[in-house]
């Protein structure tokens, strides 16, 4: 087998040098902006920062950010409190958006709450942009959408209840090269839990990765009409009622995955001469190609799926089966990870094997699924 090795960034501003400012609900133009305790207002933060800037916003709820100033190249927009800064969405505009005609790259979004979104609840139109720590959920359109862009990087965000059209409304819906979507609980969304699309530009060098997705009508689909390469390496996808990938065209790795589907359904469906190069996944009815360390189970040995509870139980069939050196770099819980056993999203833990929480919905109450104990007695 050979070493696969997927570099998972924590995410900071990629292009990050200018100033940091405060922002908050109740902010004033004649403050400094320059500590919590003398915030500005956000429209005026937004017309006054220079480029590679940072706004750190307070906790309370702020309307849809429009992005598309040139002084707004490179913004990082965090919340100072994760969570605790809340978009809630303004008719007719996307959550957070880059939507200028002069393209906005690097634009980092880390920690918010984004809600009832009238279109898409986060999107970006330029390079080298991330979403990371948010929670996305119960937006008009898409979670997140990144069209025929490079460098896109959506990682540890839970992406639930979004879009309201039936086949054109998924969790993410991305096309472009080099993109990483890693270590997300993506869940309950109108159509497929992940897109990636292949009809206005390439779909090359996409990884997917320590995703959980389930309760999507569909799974991941995966379009690349160019014959190009991308990944999917230790997501766990449970689709019940349809296929939990789909193929059409390119060539995809798939590796140390749990992927499960409805009885008439399959695991993974090719179309249009893709090509799946697979071993070392758990499925739940055997594929073609089948790899030679593919394991079929009629069970994954989840701890409690109907309480979200996708971590893996002591005799899951998942555990010590697979490529130890097939892996992403970085965990789930945002631990260096130099190894994995087990296949999908989880590595089994003890302390995950005892978890009787109900992390559905999440209500901020300490349910939030990168807060649980690892191992080591550490949270992310």
């Amino acid at each position: 087998m050979k070493r696969i090795l997927i570099s998972a960034l924590l995410l900071v501003g990629l292009v990050s040098h200018g100033a940091t400012r405060y922002v908050s609900v109740t902010g004033s133009a004649g403050n400094s902006g320059l500590i919590a305790s003398s915030p500005w207002p956000l429209s005026y933060a937004l017309a006054h920062v220079t480029p590679n800037s940072t706004l750190i916003l307070l906790s309370g709820n702020y309307p849809s950010i429009d992005l598309s100033a040139q002084n707004q190249q490179g913004l990082t927009l965090r919340s100072q409190i994760k969570l605790g800064a809340r978009i809630v969405g303004t008719a007719g505009l996307q959550g957070i958006a880059t939507e200028s005609a002069a393209v906005l790259s690097n634009i980092v979004v880390d920690g918010f709450e984004v809600v009832t979104s009238a279109i898409d609840g986060v999107k970006f139109t330029g390079p080298f942009c991330s979403v990371s720590n948010c929670w996305i959920h119960n937006c008009f359109g898409q979670g997140v959408a990144a069209h025929n862009v490079n460098r896109t990087r959506i990682l540890w965000n839970l992406i639930e209840h979004n879009g309201t059209d039936q086949q054109h409304d998924h969790g993410i819906y991305v096309a472009g090269t080099n993109l990483d979507i890693g270590c997300n609980v993506i869940r309950y969304n109108r159509h497929y839990g992940v897109q990636c699309y292949d009809s206005t530009g390439d779909v090359a060098d996409v990884h997917l990765f320590n995703n959980l997705i389930y309760g999507n009508p569909l799974g991941v689909i995966l379009w690349s009409y160019g014959g190009y390469t991308n990944s999917l390496i230790g997501n766990t996808i449970v689709s019940a009622a349809n296929n939990a990938v789909v193929l059409n065209g390119g060539v995809c790795t798939i590796t140390n995955n749990i992927l499960f589907c409805g009885s008439s359904y399959y695991p993974i469906e090719l179309n249009h001469g893709a090509v799946a190069r697979t071993d070392y996944n758990l499925v739940s009815k055997r594929i073609a190609p089948s790899g030679a360390h593919d394991v079929q189970s009629a069970s994954a040995g989840f701890v409690n799926a109907a309480k979200g509870l996708y971590w893996l139980t002591s005799g899951s069939p998942a555990r010590g089966m697979a490529a130890s050196a097939a892996h992403a770099t970085t965990s789930f819980f945002g631990q260096t990870q130099g190894t994995v056993t087990d296949v999908g999203a989880f590595q089994y833990n003890p302390l995950l094997a005892a978890d009787a929480r109900t992390l559905d919905p999440l209500p901020n109450d300490g349910s939030d699924y990168w807060l649980m104990l690892t191992s080591d007695g550490n949270r992310r």
